[in-house]
């Protein structure tokens, strides 16, 4: 992926993380700092030792608690914002350092705010000085930019009003998505303590009276997106210094919007690999050759939901391939296990990312613009980064 691409997506990442607080009303504002600990899961048989990960954390945001929100209320009134981390990754030479921006969403499980357990979703960007390019001993991290996730559970074990004392634990995770290899990612299982510090007091209570009452009827719509993907070919450890190419993606959905504030669609998705298309051309196979455009082609079905907060989008898709000719060569190259792990990754995809709405979702309009980012998988494994543009008709 090129270093622009990089750059233009974690400034999107970012963007998202503020865009939530800019409503007529100020909701409170909060600064949490964090302290992690908790250890590296290798995931191949020479995986870098660690003595232990330590991170540190500063987060900034706001309790979403502005009284113009319907999607606030539907959501219970989460926090938006964003995390800035470093990491000492427990092996100086090898590992070093990681620094960290991601956009966060945390969702609340008891309408008290107080006595209660939170769910913390983050997407964003990690950048790692020692990689696999100034330390070839570190196959973990192939790039010095990547892609950043963060699932954390936290439990209050003493609050305020303005402020919440919090343990938590969860699951740390890097990787560049396939665009340069080697690609083995970085995992972290970690314990944690923060302090959330609310510069005013909330009250669900007056926030859910006095909050706009949720669209409960059911909307229909058409959607369209344009997608532009990149990967090196290869698999998670060879070869080494490829090219990295480009993944074309049409994809064409209908759906229903329930409550306004969640998308179900379904349809069909058209992708063209160019690293398939220069593979076929290098190589002359003759079962592919006569139509090598084609058999560089994927059509799948997809079944896919969003959570919209406004102008933002939490998006995940699954998906079925109908037609994928050239994967089976790519797995004899480079897949490792039996037949029935090719089968799986040849037959079953998903998409993970964000979308970053023109107008505020929490107006139902008739037509909206969204630009994208997201994660693509063959059953898990990173296939390639991607940045979208699609259009969404409401046909009710």
């Amino acid at each position: 992926m090129s270093n622009s691409l990089r750059l233009s997506l974690l400034l999107f990442i970012v963007r998202i993380g503020f865009t939530q607080g800019q409503a007529a009303e100020t909701p409170p504002f909060f600064i949490e700092p964090e302290v992690m600990y908790g250890t590296i899961i290798g995931n191949y048989p020479d995986y870098p030792s660690s003595n232990g990960r330590k991170t540190f954390v500063i987060s900034v945001g706001r309790q979403q608690s502005t009284l113009t929100n319907s999607w606030a209320k539907y959501f219970n009134f989460p926090s938006t914002g964003v995390s800035f981390s470093i990491s000492d990754l427990g092996n100086p030479t090898t590992l070093g350092y990681e620094y960290s921006i991601l956009p966060f969403v945390v969702l609340n499980t008891s309408k008290s705010h107080k006595k209660t357990w939170y769910l913390k979703l983050g997407l964003g960007s990690s950048y790692y000085p020692t990689n696999y390019t100034t330390n070839p001993t570190n196959e973990a991290i192939g790039s010095k930019v990547t892609w950043a996730f963060k699932t954390f559970i936290y439990k209050n074990i003493h609050s305020t009003e303005q402020l919440n004392l919090k343990l938590g634990a969860g699951f740390l995770h890097g990787s560049n998505a396939h665009a340069q290899l080697p690609n083995f990612g970085l995992n972290a299982a970690m314990l944690t303590l923060s302090a959330q510090w609310l510069n005013k007091p909330f009250d669900p209570n007056f926030a859910v009276s006095n909050t706009p009452d949720i669209d409960r009827e059911k909307h229909y719509f058409i959607q369209v997106r344009q997608g532009l993907g990149y990967h090196e070919y290869g698999g998670t450890r060879v070869p080494i210094g490829g090219e990295t190419r480009p993944v074309h993606t049409f994809s064409i959905s209908v759906g229903v919007l329930y409550r306004n504030h969640i998308k179900v669609r379904t349809g069909f998705t058209y992708r063209y690999y160019a690293q398939y298309y220069n593979d076929i051309m290098t190589q002359q196979d003759p079962k592919f050759i006569s139509k090598p455009r084609s058999s560089a082609s994927n059509i799948y079905w997809h079944l896919g939901s969003e959570f919209l907060l406004g102008h933002v989008g939490l998006n995940f898709e699954g998906g079925i391939n109908i037609y994928k000719p050239y994967f089976e060569v790519y797995f004899d190259k480079f897949g490792n296990g039996s037949g029935f792990k090719e089968f799986l990754k040849k037959t079953f995809n998903s998409r993970l990312g964000l979308n970053l709405y023109a107008k505020n979702t929490n107006n139902n309009p008739k037509h909206n613009v969204f630009l994208g980012v997201n994660i693509s998988t063959n059953f898990g494994q990173a296939d390639f980064g991607e940045g979208s543009f699609g259009y969404v008709m409401r046909i009710k």
